[in-house]
């Protein structure tokens, strides 16, 4: 049996939940700030630990500017980045593992025929 078997038409063609659509609000609003976090600790880290030399050219030199803007900006995106495939591996996994089957060929519906009479 298919996996769509006893499904009603108006089930199929709803959508996703609208609870999924408020987790993911909530996340895209919430992992850069998860990454604006993340880059404040890894720049005092590297700080503290020397890592990384940071590049003199990356260093801003305007007057009463953050010295550290350019680099918090590309970690932050970097981090942000990193967290969204992540979460999205996760999410793959769980749904290959929990989520419905595909169709096998011998579970698949047929093909509506779509030539028209042939006469001859």
């Amino acid at each position: 049996m298919g996996f769509r078997h006893g499904e009603k038409e108006d089930e199929l063609q709803k959508g996703i939940h609208p609870i999924w659509r408020t987790v993911g609000c909530i996340m895209v609003v919430l992992i850069p700030i998860i990454g604006f976090t993340g880059s404040l600790l890894l720049i005092d880290f590297n700080q503290q630990y020397r890592w990384v030399q940071i590049p003199y050219d990356f260093i801003n030199q305007t007057q009463g500017g953050d010295p550290y803007l350019y680099i918090k900006i590309g970690l932050t995106l970097i981090v942000s980045f990193l967290l969204y495939i992540i979460f999205m591996l996760v999410t793959f996994v769980i749904n290959s593992a929990f989520g419905p089957k595909h169709y096998s060929p011998v579970d698949a519906p047929q093909q509506k025929f779509r030539g028209g009479d042939y006469k001859r």
